[in-house]
C-alpha cells in the first residue's frame, strides 16, 4: 500500500503542485462546464466555457472523475494505515516528495572518486 500511496502522491505533485504542473485546482464547483455540472479541476491550457470542443469537455470530466477516485483511494489507504493524509496539503506533499527524492552528495568520499577505470575493469569477471 505504501508504494501505491507514493505513486499517487508523486502523480499529484508532478501534475498539480510543482511549478510546471498541468492540472489546476480551481476549487470545488468553480469550473463552469457547457453540458455538465460545475467541476473542480481543469487543465492549465483550458479554454473558457463555451469555447471548448466536446472532446475537451470530456477530458475535463474524466480528469475530475480520476482525481476523485485517486482522492478516495488515497484517503482509504491512510485510514487503514492510520496515518495523516497529505494529499491535499500541497506544502506537506511538496516537502515529502523533495525529501524522498533528494540526493545526498555529502556521503560521497572524494578519495574513492577517480576517472581511471583501468583497475575496475581489470578486476571484473568477464
Amino acid at each position: 500500500m505504501e508504494e501505491l500511496t507514493e505513486k499517487i502522491e508523486r502523480l499529484i505533485f508532478n501534475n498539480l503542485v510543482c511549478d510546471d504542473h498541468i492540472i489546476v485546482d480551481d476549487g470545488s464547483l468553480n469550473v463552469s462546464m457547457e453540458n455538465h455540472s460545475n467541476l473542480r479541476y481543469t487543465y492549465i491550457d483550458d479554454k473558457d466555457v463555451g469555447e471548448r470542443t466536446l472532446i475537451e469537455q470530456k477530458k475535463i470530466i474524466m480528469l475530475n472523475e480520476v482525481m476523485e477516485i485517486l482522492s478516495d483511494l488515497h484517503q482509504y489507504i491512510h485510514e487503514t494505515e492510520c496515518e495523516k493524509p497529505i494529499y491535499f496539503d500541497k506544502k506537506a506533499l511538496e516537502k515529502k516528495i523533495k525529501e524522498n527524492y533528494e540526493v545526498n552528495i555529502d556521503t560521497i568520499d572524494e578519495e574513492d572518486m577517480t576517472d581511471d577505470l583501468t583497475e575496475d575493469i581489470g578486476n571484473m569477471d568477464i
